[in-house]
């Protein structure tokens, strides 16, 4: 493609290609790559391995070899030596693009420019952090912007996600931090829209003109995973199916925001028309800020091409406590300095990376609609915005008195029901949501009491406030991860049966209560294993490699492997001789012991099972009593390939589950690094941004769900993995006949729920739950 240039109002804009520029006012152009189908496959590629990058992270891979690579892709696309060095100098670049159409040019909206090159120039620059923006450059609308003073709130969670999340830190955070600079700074009015309509989105863009759009929710793609079938819209439902009615897929669905529709229903707003709802004003918006996932590849970018001056969105998903505080600061710093939003979100990312979370493979996008110029020495600006929140905040921090109202309040979900497997992998968490909110600033003489009571027994919990402790210097501080029961775990492990009890949680401040309440809750027994979407992902806790009757198997097998390998010195090794024949033989040895001598029977699930839970039965059990359900059965298969270290998945079926196992680590490898289901294309083999699949909900590396069925059956047709059904245990079948039929259950595709990778769930701190007595080797 020739390389073209215009001119837009005087500036330069790049034609079928990317310029990487300074932001110093020469704007001087460090790096070009060109559009076409290496950059359209780079594209989907890292997009994909970051969706995945906890499961690399997890995995141990070294953030090296990653930026190793991107260093390689980049070279390929075009980007010198030379131009990286430049990079790296800069310290401060824009990637800048032009805009002609949502179908042209979309790779250089998609490719993760901010991991790029933050990747690939991580060797050269020392630790020095480093900030990537982003141009969209376009017309400018015909009228000009003027100071910021007006802020829309908008917030949609339609057809019963209100009963899922809750936005009230976030709405309560674009209030305060708007009004956070003191009264000498010009008034900012801030106005709320709650779960609207796309016709209420309209009228009210239309009739208050903001300056400021605040987006919060859930993008199309996580809403439809946890939307109930009959909340679908009709719109998306043909596309994210596959013409298939029966296989719902969220992962194929297109980026958008779900509103409120007609008759109890959900209506998608495609991000094409969401930009020019936004942009309905004759003035259009300064900034439109989207809190929600997948928003960094279309919804931002078609807000600036609708006429927004600047726009941020997320590569995919974003930790949420990050996230409000990212904007907290972005804001306070933009009403302070209302000029300079570069020098804003340099400070909002400054103020997140101190909080000492890695943010490798995360990606908060900054889109503009002009080119980005720097305005003096960051480290000056950085210390006058620290300079004047300390001021501003201290002035805000009110003491509770006698007189006064508390301006405290606390907001407290615990779960309704406690399952052990879920206490023992998330530290003992029992509460979705515990947030005190408060005015910024430190605080003092706060104190969280909670009891979770079980017969005559009290599990409790208690802490204090200090100045000292920095998250309390927050204005709003999360402690759902923080609260645990230390003997919680000792009275769920004596638990055989689910009862039902209360949590009485308690806030004071200054010696008065701030929130006191009971809530009635049901712990369930720690042998309960719950198919849903809160506790399925816990499955790999259930395999129990330490269970003794594990060793039991594999003693016997030992026997086998000797005759089927024809070397009496042959041991289990796992990957050692790195020969997947060998892997298999393993394998095979103890199918043939668990076949020969134990004499196992199937066991009718009990009618709970059905109903999404099942009473699950360890390893010594299933071998003692000589019989076991499907799930028991995969289970005591999957504990004994982790005994030897080779890594079993779990697959579930609707209603069925069996094992599989990897073959060898490489193909593991490849697995934990992409899934490499990317594979949609045109007519013309050039891969769309619509084969891009999103993250759905809270992410767990080692769960794999609908969307991962061609992938599946396509590692299996590979020889990388082996499924074996393990109820023929049963009925004394061979091993071929058990792995024949493990690959025909994943004939219908409608039948296929998810994977679990036992192996990356370890990686992950997600360990065996604890033995009742008896059952450890």
């Amino acid at each position: 493609m020739a390389k073209r240039t215009k001119k837009v109002d005087g500036s330069a804009r790049p034609e079928g290609e990317v310029w990487i520029r300074s932001t110093d006012p020469s704007h001087e152009t460090l790096g070009r790559i060109p559009f076409g189908k290496e950059l359209q496959r780079a594209a989907m590629e890292w997009t994909s391995v970051l969706r995945n990058r906890r499961r690399w992270t997890a995995a141990g891979e070294s953030v090296a070899a990653q930026s190793k690579r991107m260093r390689e892709t980049l070279r390929e696309l075009g980007l010198t030596k030379t131009a990286t060095e430049a990079i790296v100098k800069a310290g401060c670049v824009e990637v800048c693009s032009a805009f002609e159409s949502e179908r042209e040019g979309w790779e250089a909206r998609v490719f993760p420019w901010e991991h790029a090159l933050s990747a690939a120039t991580r060797e050269l620059r020392d630790g020095r952090p480093m900030t990537i923006v982003r141009s969209l450059l376009a017309e400018p609308p015909s009228k000009p912007w003027g100071v910021p003073a007006r802020v829309l709130y908008v917030e949609s969670a339609p057809g019963g996600l209100r009963e899922t999340y809750s936005f009230e830190s976030e709405r309560l955070l674009v209030t305060q931090a708007f009004r956070a600079v003191g009264d000498r700074d010009p008034h900012i009015d801030v106005r709320k829209l709650i779960d609207p309509t796309r016709e209420s989105l309209v009228r009210a863009i239309k009739d208050y003109a903001p300056d400021v759009v605040h987006v919060a929710g859930l993008d199309s793609r996580q809403a439809c995973g946890l939307l109930s079938a009959d909340k679908v819209p009709e719109s998306l439902r043909s596309l994210a199916t596959g013409g298939n009615a029966k296989a719902f897929d969220p992962a194929r669905v297109r980026d958008g925001y779900l509103v409120e529709g007609a008759a109890d229903r959900v209506e998608l707003i495609e991000a094409k028309e969401l930009g020019a709802i936004l942009c309905g004003a004759k003035t259009k918006p300064q900034l439109v800020s989207f809190n929600i996932y997948n928003s960094a590849a279309r919804l931002a970018p078609l807000a600036i091409a609708s006429g927004a001056r600047y726009a941020i969105g997320y590569q995919d998903d974003f930790d949420d406590r990050l996230a409000e505080l990212f904007y907290e600061r972005l804001y306070w710093a933009f009403a302070v300095d209302r000029e300079d939003l570069l020098s804003s979100f340099q400070y909002a990312m400054s103020e997140i990376r101190e909080e000492g979370e890695s943010l490798t493979g995360t990606g908060v996008v900054l889109w503009g609609l002009e080119p980005w110029t720097v305005r003096g020495s960051f480290a000056d600006r950085r210390k006058a915005f620290s300079e004047r929140s300390k001021e501003e905040r201290a002035k805000r921090l009110k003491k509770p008195s006698a007189k006064g109202a508390l301006t405290m309040s606390a907001a407290v979900v615990p779960f309704k029901e406690l399952n052990y497997s879920i206490l023992h992998n998330r530290n003992q968490r029992v509460f979705e949501r515990f947030l005190i909110a408060k005015e910024a600033g430190s605080i003092d003489d706060v104190s969280i009491a909670v009891s979770l009571r079980l017969g005559a027994e009290t599990a409790t919990f208690e802490m204090s406030a200090t100045e000292s402790d920095a998250e309390w210097r927050r204005k709003d501080v999360s402690l759902a991860n923080r609260i645990c029961m230390p003997l919680a775990s000792h009275l769920l492990r004596s638990l055989r049966d689910s009862v039902r009890t209360t949590i009485t949680a308690r806030v004071e401040w200054g010696g008065r209560a701030v929130y006191h309440q009971t809530h009635p809750i049901t712990l369930l027994a720690i042998d309960e294993w719950r198919d849903d979407d809160t506790n399925r992902m816990w499955l790999p806790s259930f395999v129990q490699p330490g269970d003794r009757a594990v060793l039991r198997v594999i003693d016997a097998a030992q026997k086998y492997l000797a005759a089927i390998s024809d070397d009496f010195s042959a041991g289990f090794d796992g990957y050692q001789q790195g020969d997947p024949a060998f892997v298999d033989a393993q394998a095979r040895a103890i199918w043939s012991a668990l076949v020969l001598d134990f004499n196992l029977s199937y066991v009718n699930p009990p009618p709970s099972f059905v109903s999404t839970s099942q009473r699950v039965r360890w390893p010594t059990t299933v071998l003692d009593g000589r019989r076991g359900t499907c799930i028991d059965l995969a289970l005591l298969f999957a504990a004994c390939l982790e005994f030897v270290n080779i890594h079993p998945l779990m697959v579930l079926l609707e209603g069925h589950a069996f094992p599989a196992y990897w073959r060898s680590e490489e193909a593991h490898e490849r697995f934990v690094e992409v899934r490499g289901d990317y594979s949609s294309a045109e007519a013309d083999g050039a891969p769309t941004p619509d084969a891009l699949s999103g993250s759905v909900g809270e992410f767990y590396p080692w769960y794999e769900r609908t969307s991962a069925y061609h992938w599946f059956v396509g590692a299996c047709d590979k020889g990388e993995v082996v499924p074996i059904e393990t109820v023929f245990l049963t009925q004394r079948s061979s091993f071929d006949e058990a792995v024949q039929e493990g690959r025909a259950n994943l004939v219908r595709q409608r039948e296929f729920h998810s994977i679990l990778d036992v192996r990356l769930a370890r990686d992950s701190n997600v360990t065996p739950l604890p033995l009742p007595e008896g059952g450890a080797a």
